[in-house]
């Protein structure tokens, strides 16, 4: 995969779910916000969900980026 597709295909999903995944899980009855999720797995909000949370969503959020990163350098 080239580099230039290889970008294209990461704006392409940008795009797709940002714009168009939301108006179909909506449509569906699915909630989508993070809020919503985080409130159906944890219930209410306290101090240690809020942590947990923060925590989890630190780690998901690292190993994309370096996943990305990591294909980016491969296409170099």
């Amino acid at each position: 995969m080239s580099k230039k597709s290889y970008l294209f295909h990461l704006i392409l999903g940008l795009i797709t779910g940002f714009f168009f995944l939301p108006t179909l899980l909506e449509w569906g009855g699915i909630p989508f916000t993070l809020a919503d999720v985080i409130e159906l797995i944890f219930g209410e909000p306290n101090q240690t969900s809020r942590t947990v949370v923060l925590i989890l969503l630190v780690i998901l959020l690292f190993f994309i980026i370096r996943s990305f990163y990591k294909q980016y350098k491969k296409l170099m």
